[in-house]
């Protein structure tokens, strides 16, 4: 169910509401920003208790100022039981973007098949279906992976009516914000 107050978004799926401010304090306890340094020298060398925690896929984003929309893309990715335990890599660097199972928001190229979810092409037109507005990388990875994670957290089939319903309005409510 989605409410809007004053400009803040609620989301309240199986009773827990957060705010946005609530979802980048999420994402932070999802190590969001908790990350591993990839410019050069690795100055949070992670115990070996951290890395077999961290031991899911490798998600890769850009480096620099963190943005709504990859923060978002990374912390829908981590709801899904695949990415739960994935790290995150910040680079800008294709050869160390080639080693992550999924790339968000970085890297020039948008292709499901090789999960990258970039949208800085300036031949990129992808919008939702039946929407105008073009995709961010966090509206390419709903698009992609929003109806497995409502249901994932809801306990319906992927392809029950109400978790199609559920995923367009929670595009027309909330993600479509972040696009």
């Amino acid at each position: 169910m989605l409410r809007f107050f004053r400009k803040t978004i609620f989301l309240e799926l199986l009773g827990h509401p957060f705010t946005t401010k609530e979802l980048f304090l999420r994402c932070n306890c999802m190590g969001y920003f908790g990350y591993r340094d990839n410019t050069g020298d690795d100055k949070t060398a992670d115990s070996p208790a951290k890395r077999l925690k961290m031991a899911g896929p490798l998600i890769g984003t850009h480096n620099g100022h963190f943005h709504a929309d990859e923060a978002l893309a990374v912390y829908l990715l981590r709801l899904l039981p695949t990415y739960r335990n994935a790290s995150l890599v910040r680079t800008r660097d294709p050869e160390k973007l080639r080693g992550c199972h999924t790339v968000v928001d970085v890297g020039g190229t948008y292709d499901d098949a090789s999960k990258r979810y970039d949208h800085h092409q300036r031949e990129f037109t992808t919008t939702f279906p039946g929407r105008n507005t073009k995709l961010s990388s966090a509206g390419l990875v709903y698009m992609h992976f929003g109806k497995a994670i409502i249901a994932q957290h809801t306990g319906l089939a992927v392809d029950s009516e109400d978790v199609r319903i559920l995923y367009e309005k929670l595009y027309d409510d909330m993600i479509e914000a972040f696009d």
